[in-house]
């Protein structure tokens, strides 16, 4: 399906004789939202004039094009994680379950193509773990009844200081029990609008430091996931998230990530969607 939506608000386009809205659900990169990143990522921007050096390889000349256009290109260094992102088991370790974890590339395509569910933990505060409880609680609270292949997105309200310092320290994050609980009731893709699906690492270290009786294995919070789920940090627009379709834009054969641009679609008012929770199945 072409992504039509041009800001957060999206665009409608006719599919027969449905309306959807798809909604841009990425975040989106520049040198600002470097100074966070553990991996930072640059951007070189090569304006038009500066391209006539880079195409002169190909016998074209300044006179070739109009005055002052050649084309402007971007140079990029970034990791497969930078900016909106999803996370494969490969990520977290070499093996999953006895068996070498499998890669962005070697992830069924289905996974990414669902349903999904919008969580609101918006109450909890940054380095805050939301539990297993807190994710039933909050089902419980829309009436919704997870299935497998439910794509969860987590709403925290972090990605409002996308832009700001400390950015990865900002956020709430899913603790073991809760991404296990996620995981065993079928879920493959959870979303998240922050730095990352688990609490920050200063927080998470700070304990695995003072012996907290969680820590016996290194960061258990992001491990939990990783035999069966992908992650994806993206950015959540304050209201409707009905579902969730990432596509890859620069897909890499076997690495740990890959770059992916989200989108949501928001159906017609003649489709029934019901306390922030879509139905559809004509999909």
């Amino acid at each position: 399906m072409k992504r039509v939506a041009a800001d957060q608000k999206g665009e409608a386009q006719t599919m027969g004789q449905r309306t959807p809205t798809l909604i841009d659900l990425s975040d989106c990169i520049s040198n600002d939202t470097s100074n966070f990143e553990p991996n930072p990522h640059h951007i070189t921007y090569v304006s038009h004039a500066e391209a006539y050096g880079m195409v002169a390889r190909y016998g074209l000349r300044p006179e070739f094009f109009a005055p002052g256009h050649a084309w402007a290109v971007e140079n990029l260094t970034l990791s497969t994680h930078s900016g909106t992102h999803v996370d494969a088991p490969y990520h977290y370790a070499p093996t999953s379950g006895g068996a070498p974890a499998r890669t962005i590339d070697q992830l069924p395509l289905a996974w990414f193509y669902s349903d999904s569910v919008l969580l609101d933990v918006r109450s909890k505060p940054a380095g805050d773990g939301i539990s297993a409880e807190d994710v039933r609680r909050e089902l419980a609270r829309i009436g919704y009844t997870l299935k497998p292949l439910d794509i969860v997105l987590v709403w925290t309200g972090t990605s409002a200081h996308f832009h700001e310092k400390g950015y990865d320290q900002m956020h709430a994050g899913l603790r073991a029990d809760a991404t296990r609980w996620l995981v065993e009731a079928g879920v493959k893709v959870i979303g998240i609008d922050a730095w990352g699906l688990d609490r920050p690492f200063t927080v998470m270290a700070q304990e695995a430091a003072a012996g907290h009786p969680e820590r016996a294995r290194i960061l258990p919070d992001r491990e939990a996931g990783a035999p069966g789920a992908a992650a994806a940090p993206v950015r959540l627009p304050r209201r409707v998230l009905p579902l969730q379709h990432p596509r890859c834009q620069c897909r890499l054969d076997a690495r740990s990530g890959d770059f992916r641009g989200v989108s949501g679609l928001r159906p017609s008012t003649s489709l029934n969607v019901r306390k922030g929770v879509s139905t559809l199945k004509w999909l």
